[in-house]
């Protein structure tokens, strides 16, 4: 799929066209993002902001631009089109910031890792103005990819590259997360237990660490730990994406009724 094509005129289309001042940097602006939020679809919303931008000064189209971007990363495009469309406007405009970043968030919508990896990196090695959070964020994703493929060693010098890149909280929770991973499978069971828990530290709602921390404390049979591990974890609405939810439920059960707490047991089912 490439550019949405010709679309019947929408009332609000008809609205901001015949709407004075609308070529004004604000108008041009707040108006883009009222039909961009607005309209039927997204493709609804890009035919009518790309039809604006066709008409646009200078200053106008380049807000125009960034909300082009903006809809285009917006879950409800399919991934393949958004990258179409994307991969053509940066191919207009390479050094534009905006369209780069939705890019590389589109690209992280791509099912296969190794695709997704593979367009990160090309994307990188084109913008190098990038910020150094993406490049944290590839370096962890390969980090992923050579823990998958048991490469032990390789994963923590990536994991390495991405600490140095992104120190911030969330970003550190995830990378200890991994190399948490990593060293319960070169067995440091020890080591490991500490990563995870300074991941906590970093972010107490982090899925990723929560689940492993909870794992950890279950099979050390720190049972108290891992009831509320898990008891944390099935309170955050994206738990499901670290533990299957009906694990998560399993275990809470099993915890609750080891401490007697029947009305607990029979809640988490």
């Amino acid at each position: 799929p490439g550019r949405p094509g010709p679309r019947e005129d929408h009332p609000l289309r008809e609205l901001v066209e015949t709407s004075p001042g609308f070529h004004s940097v604000g108008s041009a602006q707040s108006l883009a993002q009222g039909v961009a939020e607005k309209l039927a679809s997204p493709r609804d919303a890009i035919a009518c902001l790309e039809r604006r931008r066709s008409r646009a000064g200078e200053e106008a189209r380049a807000g125009l631009t960034k909300r082009l971007a903006e809809v285009a990363a917006q879950p409800g495009l399919p991934a393949p089109e958004a990258i179409a469309l994307l991969e053509q406007w940066l191919a207009e405009d390479p050094d534009n910031l905006f369209l780069a970043k939705a890019l590389f968030e589109v690209y992280g919508r791509l099912e296969d890792p190794a695709a997704r990896n593979r367009a990160w990196q090309e994307l990188l090695a084109k913008e190098p103005a990038m910020p150094d959070v993406y490049r944290a964020r590839l370096h962890l994703a390969l980090a992923e990819a050579a823990e998958h493929d048991g490469d032990l060693p390789a994963a923590l010098e990536l994991l390495e590259k991405a600490a140095r890149l992104d120190r911030s909280p969330k970003a550190r929770a995830l990378q200890l997360v991994v190399q948490a991973r990593v060293l319960l499978a070169g067995g440091d069971h020890q080591a490991a237990g500490e990563k995870v828990a300074e991941a906590v530290e970093l972010n107490p709602e982090s899925t990723g660490a929560l689940a492993l921390a909870a794992e950890l404390h279950y099979r050390a049979q720190a049972w108290d730990k891992a009831r509320e591990g898990y008891r944390r974890l099935a309170a955050l609405p994206d738990a499901g994406a670290a533990v299957p939810r009906a694990t998560v439920a399993s275990r809470r059960a099993e915890l609750a009724e080891m401490f007697g707490d029947q009305v607990e047991a029979e809640a988490a089912y």
